[in-house]
């Protein structure tokens, strides 16, 4: 579901799609979409962690606090640039 759901977003943008064409895409059926996640944030919450675990395990940290910062501002990041999930998976 997840990986249908970063398909999408990518394509469509994150307002386009709904949690019926995510079911579609990947023949699930809605109620088990929605049984996996409660909403379409939940879902793209799980994208954009996915995405950061990603973008964080070619990274050195120094410090916790450097790590909790970096964690805001990605996620900001994130959701603020269309493409930018797309980009960091390429990138794997």
């Amino acid at each position: 579901m997840v990986e249908y759901g970063y398909e999408l977003f990518n394509d469509g943008g994150f307002s386009t799609i709904t949690m019926n064409k995510i079911a579609k895409a990947g023949h699930f059926s809605i109620m088990s979409v929605y049984y996996a996640f409660n909403s379409k944030d939940d879902l793209e919450n799980e994208i954009l962690s996915i995405a950061l675990g990603i973008f964080k395990s070619k990274l050195s940290y120094k410090t916790v606090s450097s790590v909790s910062n970096l964690n805001s501002r990605l996620l900001a990041a994130f959701k603020e640039v269309p493409g930018l999930l797309h980009e960091v998976h390429l990138q794997q």
